[in-house]
């Protein structure tokens, strides 16, 4: 499904001016997303069911913009949940 394909908000909004928007951090996005590791985006970026926005890269320095990150999380996209690795084997209730 390509983003002319999916009704969601975030995939359906105009886009932002960025003269009035601003990059930040990917640990600052982390903590956003609720104190989240720094895999948890790189996990997002690698797989396109999450339709992670793409980060802005300066040197070593990874960011994305604002109001994308936050439209983002708005999204349905950030609610999809990984399904366990199945060479683990399931927690039992003791």
């Amino acid at each position: 499904m390509t983003d002319q394909d999916c009704p969601c908000d975030y995939c359906t909004r105009p886009r932002p001016d960025r003269n009035k928007d601003q990059l930040i951090s990917m640990a600052e996005f982390c903590r956003r997303a609720g104190n989240r590791s720094h895999m948890w985006p790189i996990r997002r970026l690698s797989d396109p069911k999450f339709r992670f926005p793409e980060p802005v890269y300066t040197g070593r320095f990874r960011a994305v913009w604002e109001s994308d990150a936050m439209a983002w999380l708005d999204s349905p996209q950030a609610a999809i949940r990984e399904p366990r690795d199945r060479n683990w084997p399931e927690r039992s209730a003791a």
